[in-house]
């Protein structure tokens, strides 16, 4: 039998066969990046093509450093495990996905073979979905009492109530916090003062509200917020000079917590200092409302000028927003303060309501004074030439931002 690994490709072979190794690894990284989860793995595919293939690959272990394991996926552990150990000391990407069609466990298996190299970890993914609590709790554990010095990014998804007390040896780097649909128990841990992006889809349980102000206490840094609102759950007051980009977000049941800390927001008096002094992006965003069958929005005008709430603010965003037509109205009217550093709003409010903010958008046109660039919803674009009034328009489609609400 001929030695494959010493064997020459055949005269007419496909030219992949004579590509040298550099080039070889450079394109199963490619294939990397271009690659969406649950596709094949080039790394796999072209390893098994030739002995000498195998040896490039399997000894490239900057190939090895995303490791993903599926419940599902057959012989998921061992091609976990195979994964750790070709990455050698390189730093990981681990993403972990437990199947919710199945009663399977190996996920647990996963995470204590994933434990010792906690140090190596610079991104954990973690999502559940509709598993047991008690594998729930078990599952998460090991990760109680050690410390993730390289971890930058971490995201758990459906855990339901969990403590957060992992890492309590400390994640001095860890900067990216994204939680959705999981209720973390207080305390809250050290590690968060370290972070600058936080996003949150928050439970309706009883103890969110005091969480909420414990995490925002704690969170001195952060530069990205968003929150995505569940029933039950009240804001209460933020403080963070350091805050650039806010987004609040919530579906149709959780409509009223929104709409009152909207309308407490702007409609604060007496102001020593700024809530958002560096705050350049502020986004509502909610995925249907149906207000003109509950009670009216609480906030006819913004008696305080926005410029004193947020001095730095140079991007607005309104989705789906029943107060669109007053706000833009107190913004942009004939006696609001100029608002110099505004630079774009983006507006796609109900259908109900876009004949009223069509109104406003008209009148601000003729206005003739400096406006902003507006991104328009489909509706609210096709009423009007807009660059024949002098305004600077662009279509926006929603869409992607809506279905990014965590449901």
């Amino acid at each position: 039998m001929t030695d494959v690994s010493k064997s020459t490709p055949p005269k007419h072979s496909p030219k992949i066969f004579s590509l040298p190794n550099e080039l070889l690894v450079t394109i199963v990284a490619a294939g990397q990046e271009d690659r969406v989860r649950g596709g094949f793995r080039p790394e796999w595919t072209l390893s098994h093509v030739s002995r000498r293939f195998r040896d490039t690959i399997i000894d490239a272990s900057t190939l090895w450093t995303h490791v993903e394991a599926e419940s599902k996926s057959e012989g998921s552990v061992e091609i976990f495990k195979l994964h750790l150990e070709r990455s050698k000391l390189c730093r990981i990407w681990v993403t972990l996905v437990h199947d919710t069609s199945i009663e399977d466990c190996s996920i647990i298996d996963h995470v204590t073979h994933l434990v010792p190299h906690i140090h190596r970890i610079w991104r954990l993914q973690i999502k559940l979905g509709d598993m047991w609590k008690w594998a729930r709790t078990d599952l998460l554990e090991p990760f109680r009492h050690v410390a993730a010095p390289c971890l930058e990014h971490l995201e758990i998804d459906d855990c339901g109530e969990l403590p957060m007390d992992f890492f309590s040896c400390g994640a001095p780097k860890l900067t990216v916090l994204k939680l959705a649909f999981c209720t973390p128990l207080l305390p809250v841990p050290q590690w968060t003062i370290s972070l600058a992006h936080l996003e949150w889809c928050m439970c309706s349980e009883s103890g969110d509200n005091h969480l909420f102000a414990a995490m925002m206490a704690q969170c001195h840094s952060l530069v990205h917020l968003s929150l995505d609102l569940r029933p039950g759950i009240e804001l209460g007051p933020m403080n963070i000079p350091s805050l650039k980009f806010l987004v609040l977000s919530t579906t149709m049941q959780a409509l009223p917590a929104l709409r009152k800390y909207i309308s407490t927001l702007f409609n604060r008096t007496n102001l020593t200092l700024p809530s958002f002094p560096a705050l350049t992006s502020l986004s509502f965003i909610i995925d249907g409302c149906h207000c003109e069958m509950s009670s009216p929005f609480p906030c006819e005008t913004i008696p305080s000028p926005p410029l004193q709430l947020f001095p730095a603010l140079s991007s607005l965003t309104l989705i789906n927003q029943c107060f669109t037509q007053n706000i833009l109205s107190d913004l942009l009217g004939p006696d609001s303060p100029p608002w110099p550093l505004l630079r774009t709003i983006t507006l796609s409010p109900k259908d109900t309501d876009s004949d009223g903010v069509y109104s406003v958008l008209q009148r601000v046109a003729r206005s003739k004074q400096t406006l902003p660039k507006f991104r328009l919803s489909a509706v609210l674009y096709s009423k009007e030439h807009w660059d024949e009034n002098g305004v600077d328009a662009e279509l926006f489609d929603p869409t992607d931002l809506i279905a990014a609400l965590v449901h």
